[in-house]
């Protein structure tokens, strides 16, 4: 203990001096190893769940592009064979007669062929190379009766 001249220690300063008397000074391995393994191990698992987190998020992307894609083209031909069924019960001239029982229809997704069924008709509409919009409808009483709407593969 420094002692400044002409002062009298305090009595927590002697019983400190004599507390620590006679011990060394020493850093234990393990109290710097321990700490120093855990903010490793704490920052590893920070990083893996980053990395993890990043992997997924790219998946969860493509998985959301695809998505919308399909549905942009399934409402596309879903918005075609409404149109078809508007002018099927308006006899529209976008319809041009191919033979008695069957017609062409030309939409933005290339023509159409419509089946002319006696008081019904029946369409495709194509969705995607894989899939189209399989339609069939009814005229009663000038009200459209669907009696298929459904999606299959080509």
């Amino acid at each position: 203990m420094k002692q400044t001249p002409g002062r009298k220690p305090f009595l927590s300063e002697v019983l400190m001096d004599k507390l620590y008397e006679g011990r060394e000074e020493k850093t234990s391995f393990v109290s710097i190893l321990f700490p120093a393994a855990i903010i490793v191990f704490v920052s590893l698992l920070v990083t893996l769940f980053a990395a993890i987190t990043f992997i997924s998020t790219e998946e969860t992307l493509e998985k959301s592009e695809s998505n919308q894609m399909y549905c942009s083209a399934y409402y596309t031909a879903e918005t075609v064979a409404t149109e078809i069924l508007a002018d099927f019960t308006e006899n529209s001239k976008q319809q041009v007669v191919v033979s008695n029982n069957r017609s062409r229809y030309e939409s933005v997704l290339g023509d159409i062929l419509i089946f002319n069924t006696g008081n019904g008709i029946s369409f495709t509409v194509p969705i995607n190379k894989k899939e189209s919009l399989a339609v069939m409808a009814k005229l009663t009483d000038g009200q459209i009766e669907l009696i298929q709407w459904t999606v299959k593969e080509i």
